[in-house]
């Protein structure tokens, strides 16, 4: 029988050429992916607020303070996938926010809705009363902050993980481009093997088939079990 050493050593020599293929994502777990991936834009795409709570511009509030507070008028209220454009924005404006709704200029700040001073009840009001400066782009989520623009998301040669197929997803990337398959065929040996359930105190059980058939399905192979060859019997291969 040939060591481990000569078998590496000849497996390495005689090196097997794979094929590219390209498949769907939701098929990509656990293959080996045939290049790098590039994100081709940044996520998110805009700038976006982390609290619930009101946007405001940072330039409206370097004036003010306790003494010289001003009324902003809530203009609009916006959640996340609503259409952030607005024809018209006076100066003092304020915009309800909720967590992922999209900010766009002059807003550039948010107010979390538990520091907010409303004029009046909280269900009636149409102006929050800012007393103090605040910071630019406090609370926001920048664009790019997941992923930049020519970010690498998978490496060549790399498996394709679950984080993966969710950062391809999120990308909009739908199909990529992965090693095919290896096909190998097992065949278990030996008269001492067996496949029933009983067994007499000179046979063991065939549990590697089993522990192999198990273990190959994490990994880009097609793995066929064939039947056992006893001692004398002869295959070609």
């Amino acid at each position: 029988m040939n060591t481990y050493k000569f078998a590496l050593k000849h497996l390495i020599k005689n090196k097997i050429s794979i094929k590219d293929e390209k498949i769907s994502i939701n098929l990509s777990l656990n293959r080996i992916s045939s290049s790098d991936i590039i994100s081709s834009a940044n996520y998110p795409s805009c700038d976006n607020t982390a609290f619930d709570g009101y946007a405001i511009s940072s330039k409206e509030t370097n004036s003010l303070n306790l003494r010289n507070p001003k009324k902003f008028k809530i203009i609009k209220t916006l959640a996340a996938g609503d259409n952030p454009y607005i024809r018209k924005i006076p100066k003092y404006s304020a915009i309800e926010v909720m967590t992922g709704a999209i900010v766009q200029k002059p807003f550039d700040t948010i107010i979390p809705v538990e520091k907010a001073e409303l004029l009046g009840t909280k269900s009636k009001s149409k102006y929050i009363v800012i007393k103090n400066k605040f910071k630019k782009n406090e609370f926001i989520r920048p664009a790019g902050s997941d992923f930049k623009k020519g970010d690498k998301i998978v490496r060549k040669g790399q498996f394709i993980n679950s984080n993966h197929i969710l950062a391809l997803k999120t990308l909009g990337i739908e199909k990529i481009l992965v090693k095919k398959k290896l096909n190998v065929v097992f065949y278990p040996t030996g008269n001492e093997l067996s496949n029933s359930k009983k067994i007499p105190n000179w046979k063991i059980r065939n549990s590697n088939t089993n522990y192999l058939n198990s273990f190959t399905k994490n990994l880009p192979v097609n793995f066929v079990v064939k039947k056992i060859l006893r001692d004398n019997d002869n295959s070609i291969f």
